[in-house]
């Protein structure tokens, strides 16, 4: 148990659950990351709309075409957590990034300078991606756990 003030230490299940899901991951080329990245944005996006559906009541016809920004906005009316909100936030500017420039800005460092080898780009998806995955495993906790609302 931490002393009063410290974060608690990671629980071991937390680092093999990270290791399963990103093994492997270091081999893929620049689409391949990308690929893994956007499909992990989505999972997190059916994850909130999940949420919104089955512990707030939402109508599914109604959240299923909204994207994540607004999936957040629609949980933090709730009353959900503000470090879930905070992590849905950055993850959610993190996917915009990643998905309306990173691919051009790779396309165009190919292209000028014929180079394939790992990027400021491809370092990029790389650190984005390892976020996403730990942000994935923490929201998949507190939806397993009902962990959504403040306590207190």
């Amino acid at each position: 148990m931490a002393d009063e003030g410290q974060m608690p230490s990671k629980p071991d299940w937390v680092d093999a659950e990270f290791d399963r899901r990103t093994e492997g991951y270091n081999e893929l080329n620049f689409l391949e990351k990308f690929g893994m990245f956007m499909a992990n944005a989505q999972l997190l996006e059916m994850g909130a709309k999940r949420v919104l559906v089955d512990k707030f009541g939402e109508d599914f016809d109604e959240v299923e075409a909204l994207p994540l920004g607004i999936l957040r906005k629609r949980l933090k009316s709730k009353g959900v957590r503000p470090d879930i909100l905070y992590g849905l936030e950055h993850m959610t500017e993190s996917r915009n990034r990643i998905a309306h420039a990173i691919l051009a800005e790779h396309h165009l460092w190919v292209t000028v300078t014929g180079n394939r080898s790992h990027n400021r780009q491809e370092r990029e998806i790389d650190k984005a991606y390892l976020e996403l995955v730990h942000f994935n495993i923490f929201f998949e906790f507190v939806e397993d756990n009902d962990l959504f609302m403040p306590v207190g």
